[in-house]
Order: structure tokens, then sequence, then C-alpha cells
């Protein structure tokens, strides 16, 4: 699976899925999250959230890019691999640095 199905496949799954197609005919069919409702990891249902699932898919492929960007790739590689603007890249790492804690300097004691 290439990079890009692994962060997109699950909108290709079903991309109109809502909270009221979940249950059809008394089955539990679940979401591209979990096979049914009852597995699913998060406490409440992300098609009941507003904008739940572009903040999952964002999520994701902030995960991806910050994955990438580990491995040494440079922000016009990570872009054209996704399929996404260079733009939409440098958004996400400014993401991460601003989630991220600044790396702080912890001296021995005795030191300070």
């Amino acid at each position: 699976m290439t990079v890009i199905e692994q962060v997109f496949y699950p909108l290709a799954m079903d991309v109109m899925n809502t909270k009221s197609d979940v249950l059809v005919g008394g089955h539990d069919r679940g979401c591209e999250l979990a096979p049914a409702c009852l597995e699913c990891p998060f406490e409440r249902c992300l098609l009941e959230e507003p904008r739940g699932r572009q903040r999952l898919l964002l999520a994701r492929r902030d995960a991806l890019i910050a994955q990438l960007r580990r491995e040494g790739k440079g922000t016009r590689h990570i872009a054209r691999e996704l399929g996404i603007s260079q733009r939409t890249v440098q958004r996400a790492v400014a993401r991460q640095r601003k989630a991220s804690p600044p790396h702080s300097i912890s001296l021995p004691p005795g030191e300070r």
C-alpha cells in the first residue's frame, strides 16, 4: 500500500457515511475506524462530532508528514508524494512545532 493509500484509503471506503447509516437493519457495520461501533477506540463517535472525520484525517496526514520529515524527506518531496501543495506541508510542520513543547536543557544538580 502506498503512502497516499495509507492516508486516504479510509475516505474511499465510504465518503458519505453518517451515524444514521452505521446501524442498517439492526446490523452494526461500523466505519473506517472500527469494524463495529462497540469496538471503536474513541469514547464518542467521530461521525457525531463537528468536523470529526476532517480532524481525524488531518491528524493522520500530519502524522505521516512528521514521519516523512524524520526520515529526512524534504517539503517538495513530501508534497509530491502525498499529492498536496508544499504550503500544506509547511502548515503541517508549523502545527507540529506549535504543538510540541520547546526542548529544555536540564542541568545536572549542582550546576544550576
